[in-house]
């Protein structure tokens, strides 16, 4: 880390895949002395086109580029991050304000770097909406691992499991006992929300499914979140047949809409780190004054011209014709494209010196309040792929007001921090919206 940031000193580092006691531990070693974050417990399953794999580590590199990325090659406070986004949307979608997320009920499934990552997201969340300078203390959460619900009864219990552990009192749900089946927690708890990051396809069978139409919410939500789709805990199509038409799904993998027939549509969310990374990394990932980025189109690639700025862009009409469909692959490989422009873009534009859970918090919130009531009433709350530039601007303009807000923002450029703390939200977002890359690509071969 020294070594990188003594060749690269305005770099964003970013960890990715590491077990989950490593995970946290460098995190925590880390965060306040370097601008980096780790994306499995932080953001969510994305990746740069420019990542030069190896079994361990990957780097984006050149020259030309003012930072570049360690990783070690998947994501976590990306996953938290989105994850809180669309448990936001989620309560919007039972028509109730944000705050109301504090009420909300939530059945976690895996208690890796990912589950636990965004269980302390959506905590430090609640305590920022509980507004005073008593941490919150409620426990709304239930986690459950592959020998089921955690409790303070558990021996060996892992140190980043145990806030989350249940124990005794009131707020308890009676006859739920250490290691109780994810069927039996489904069915007392009646959770609002059903998250998965468990990594085993189809653990929300159909029991556990039918379950859920007995929530204390009117429009539970249901979040299949591992990759890739034989790693996804349910399909869309079992979760709206078992557990209801008027659920709220989101999946880690890309799935097509379900018809639900005479005119209805089960609307499939894709919780893609595409929708917050871009916010922390554009900057990041595509340097100063130039940027190589492979095109993916159906069997073939290429270089092109890219239509002017405030048009639909060719690499995201391509996305929207692969997403969903069969070149699953090739909509991930172009959906990681877009998704490597946003994190960094709000950090690298303020100069943050870290990258906060206030400024991820803030990128979520953004996300969550991005869609309009129209589309959340359909059950979408995920804005689409084709506003991705505008979605950029918002996001990073928050994560740029919440590192000025922090004391954490030393400027950018000829813009300094006293320029920055001055600008209004529209002046942020246009100050955002410049810095911006589009790529103009050049003939290579002339007729």
């Amino acid at each position: 880390m020294e070594a990188a940031f003594a060749r690269w000193p305005k770099a964003v580092i970013q960890f990715e895949d590491f077990q989950m006691k490593w995970a946290f531990e460098t995190l925590q070693r880390y965060r306040e002395k370097f601008c980096m974050f780790n994306d499995d417990i932080q953001v969510y399953f994305s990746s740069s086109t420019m990542y030069f794999a190896s079994p361990r580590t990957s780097l984006v590199l050149s020259s030309s580029f003012s930072s570049f990325f360690v990783s070690n090659a998947l994501l976590h406070q990306g996953t938290a991050g989105v994850a809180l986004a669309g448990l936001l949307g989620a309560v919007r979608a039972q028509g109730k304000s944000l705050n109301d997320f504090m009420k909300q009920k939530i059945v976690v499934v895996g208690a890796g770097s990912a589950g636990i990552g965004v269980l302390n997201m959506a905590k430090k969340a609640i305590s920022r909406m509980w507004g005073n300078n008593e941490p919150f203390d409620g426990n709304q959460f239930w986690l459950i691992d592959k020998d089921g619900l955690i409790t303070k009864d558990r021996k060996g219990i892992d140190p980043a499991a145990a806030p989350f552990a249940r124990g005794y009192g009131p707020e308890e749900v009676e006859g739920l006992r250490e290691g109780a089946s994810l069927q039996e927690v489904v069915k007392k708890v009646k959770p609002h929300v059903l998250l998965g990051l468990s990594g085993v396809g189809g653990i929300f069978n159909e029991e556990v499914l039918r379950a859920m139409q007995h929530s204390d919410s009117c429009r539970p939500a249901i979040f299949a979140m591992s990759n890739p789709t034989k790693n996804a805990e349910c399909t869309p199509k079992d979760a709206f047949k078992y557990a209801g038409e008027n659920i709220i799904f989101a999946s880690g993998s890309p799935f097509e809409n379900v018809d639900l027939g005479n005119g209805k549509v089960g609307y499939v969310n894709q919780a893609n780190n595409m929708y917050l990374f871009p916010g922390y990394e554009f900057l990041s990932w595509c340097g100063r004054d130039h940027c190589v980025r492979h095109r993916l189109e159906l069997g073939k690639s290429g270089v092109g011209p890219i239509g002017e700025q405030g048009e639909a862009h060719e690499e995201d009409i391509m996305l929207q014709k692969l997403h969903g469909g069969a070149h699953h692959y090739a909509a991930m490989f172009l959906q990681k494209l877009n998704c490597i422009v946003w994190i960094g873009l709000g950090a690298l534009l303020s100069g943050a010196k870290h990258i906060s859970d206030g400024m991820l918090q803030a990128a979520a919130e953004c996300l969550a309040s991005y869609i309009t009531d129209e589309d959340i009433q359909k059950g979408i709350i995920f804005p689409s792929i084709s506003s991705i530039r505008h979605i950029t601007t918002q996001v990073g303009a928050a994560v740029v007001h919440a590192a000025v807000a922090e004391g954490l923002a030393e400027g950018h450029g000829d813009v300094n921090i006293k320029e920055l703390s001055h600008m209004s939200k529209e002046e942020t977002a246009e100050y955002v919206a410049r810095n911006m890359w589009y790529p103009i690509y050049s003939p290579l071969v002339h007729d």
